[in-house]
């Protein structure tokens, strides 16, 4: 067996054993969620500085690389371990963008979609008129006159099957 195999091996075998304590501590509540994307935090200010425009701090997070790890734990990067690896999970990555967003002063909202491939997405969504919508997984921006407008017009390789909860700073939604 090659070295990453059995090193992987090892990881998962840790993490299996310590999966229901790992699952315990990163369970989040609304407010802790909502929280995740509140501009402010010292990453963030920082990250703004050097992508001061909504269109460049989009273009940073896609070029993060997008982790799909399937572990039988759940758990939130913060911003400075998405630095640090230079990636993250596709609720990860539209978190940052989402927080990058807010710090810029944008009204920004995190959509968790669930896609006719049964995965969890995330999108950002600004609630302006027209609504922009950003997949910082697949690299897309596109515009509708409204949110559930622009869940229909979805652009990445699988259709959006239905949203199941949205939050910004200021409000938790179920959908």
């Amino acid at each position: 067996m090659a070295e990453k195999d059995v090193t992987d091996s090892y990881l998962r075998a840790i993490i299996k054993r310590y999966a229901d304590h790992i699952n315990m501590h990163e369970q989040k509540s609304i407010a802790e969620l909502r929280e995740l994307v509140t501009a402010g935090r010292p990453s963030l200010v920082k990250l703004s500085e050097k992508h001061a425009v909504p269109d460049a701090a989009f273009s940073f997070v896609c070029s993060l690389d997008t982790l799909h790890v399937s572990l039988p734990v759940s758990f939130w990067l913060t911003v400075d371990d998405m630095l640090e690896l230079q990636a993250g999970d596709p609720l990860d990555k539209a978190r940052l963008l989402c927080g990058l967003f807010r710090q810029l002063k944008k009204p920004a909202w995190l959509r968790v979609v669930l896609l006719e491939s049964g995965l969890q997405h995330g999108l950002v969504w600004l609630d302006e008129k027209p609504v922009r919508v950003f997949d910082p997984v697949n690299a897309a921006e596109w515009i509708a006159e409204s949110i559930d407008a622009a869940m229909l017009a979805y652009p990445g390789p699988n259709k959006v099957q239905k949203s199941l909860y949205e939050f910004s700073p200021d409000e938790y939604r179920e959908l």
